[in-house]
């Protein structure tokens, strides 16, 4: 014997799989190894994607703090540097201790200072934000299949509550009714739909960091250790948006003997560092700031105050971290920016070429000497200064294209040949609604 209900889900599968094999063309897989540049976004959902950042920081504040966006902006300056695109991003990281990130249409992602926290290093961390950032890069958001399964399913969810209530008039029943339909709907379709989409999102993830010199191999422990955190029952593998961890961790330690040689390689795909043979030192003169080291957390101290236009007390942190470690280039840098807050160009140059001989390959110690040569009126000199920055760090491309103590050389015509020169890649910025 038959229920109506019986007939009714027969129909929900039978009318679902029709219309998920008619979209079909228009999402293709994404093979392994491809990481798509992304299209851009229609305005609509550029406003939908603005307005699902403005309703997430209203519940959750940005954060300022230079320990959660220092290290946000490590990490995204090179795999941003790694993306064939030329798009601005906008990024916020907010006070929320939940393990999340996620992007919004629009070039847009949101960090929890709770994901930055659980990260052990930058390689899981860098593992999270590419995967985030894949659902962008793949734009899974804009899937006409999947929002028309899920369309779909709430229509007849709908017409089901409203065929019982007019035929029984009971109002329970009829919410039994749609809640029925909508969890069988989920179940069959929508959940394994997005869930191709998670696991083709971590596919895309794991060579984007690889590509942006973070180890692919940190990627699989950052979903086994969820996993044993979080055990998942088979009701939650079969009606969860998201695949069990355990199963995401094996499936990316297939994909590793692929993803490893672009690591090794570190090309980037020619969008960043062209000084490959000094790539080691590159590395060390651009290090991120280390919180354990004394001298660093002194730093950090300084930032801070210096942000809140406190020179002198950011200069009196800097001068602590200089003496504690006569070889932090931070607090040389740290004390060229309050010299040249302060109105002290000549000073500034002093301690940003007294970094240069601790940092040779850093990009701030370039970049903010050819602040310094263009305020002084030295073109020549902070031009070759700010190619250099450049060469190191691309995404400082954008910066000299406003900084306004770049407006000395902005008007040379040699400017525009500088930066012509450097290779681009993805920009962005944090913590800025502009």
């Amino acid at each position: 014997m038959h229920t109506s209900s019986q007939c009714f889900f027969k129909w929900l599968a039978a009318v679902a799989t029709s219309t998920l094999l008619a979209c079909a063309p228009l999402r293709q897989n994404i093979p392994p190894g491809v990481v798509p540049a992304g299209e851009p976004w229609s305005p609509e959902k550029q406003l939908i994607g603005r307005q699902a950042v403005l309703e997430t920081l209203k519940a959750h504040p940005m954060t300022y703090e230079a320990r959660y966006v220092l290290r946000a902006q490590s990490v995204l300056d090179r795999i941003f540097s790694a993306i064939n695109s030329t798009e601005q991003w906008h990024v916020f990281v907010v006070e929320n201790s939940e393990w999340n990130a996620f992007c919004a249409p629009g070039n847009n992602m949101v960090i929890y200072t709770g994901l930055l926290n659980s990260m052990s290093d930058n390689d899981e961390l860098a593992a999270v934000l590419g995967h985030e950032l894949s659902h962008d890069l793949a734009r899974h958001g804009d899937d006409e299949s999947l929002n028309l399964l899920t369309a779909l399913t709430a229509e007849l969810a709908k017409s089901a509550a409203e065929r019982t209530y007019q035929k029984t008039g009971d109002k329970d029943r009829a919410m039994n009714e749609a809640m029925g339909i909508t969890l069988i709907g989920n179940g069959l379709f929508i959940a394994p739909y997005s869930q191709s989409q998670e696991l083709e999102a971590d596919r895309i993830g794991l060579f984007l960091m690889a590509d942006a010199g973070f180890n692919p191999e940190k990627a699989p422990n950052v979903w086994m250790r969820k996993a044993r955190k979080n055990s998942s029952s088979a009701l939650d593998s079969l009606l969860g948006t998201h695949p069990p961890s355990a199963e995401r961790a094996a499936a990316l330690l297939q994909l590793l003997p692929l993803a490893k040689p672009r690591f090794l390689n570190y090309s980037k795909k020619g969008k960043t560092i062209t000084l490959t043979a000094h790539s080691r030192e590159i590395a060390r003169d651009n290090r991120a700031l280390d919180l354990t080291r004394a001298s660093d957390l002194l730093v950090t101290q300084g930032i801070q105050y210096f942000e809140a236009a406190q020179y002198d007390s950011a200069r009196q942190l800097y001068e602590r971290a200089l003496q504690a470690d006569p070889h932090n280039a931070y607090a040389l840098n740290g004390l060229g920016t309050v010299a040249m807050a302060s109105g002290n160009p000549s000073r500034s140059q002093q301690y940003f070429e007294r970094m240069l001989k601790l940092a040779p390959y850093s990009a701030a110690a370039h970049y903010n000497l050819a602040c310094t040569h263009s305020v002084l009126g030295q073109n020549t000199q902070a031009l070759k200064e700010i190619q250099q920055a450049i060469a190191i760090n691309p995404q400082l491309k954008s910066k000299a294209l406003d900084d306004g103590d770049l407006v000395g050389i902005r008007m040379d015509p040699r400017f525009d040949q500088a930066l012509a020169k450097q290779r681009g890649g993805a920009t962005f910025v944090i913590n800025s609604l502009e």
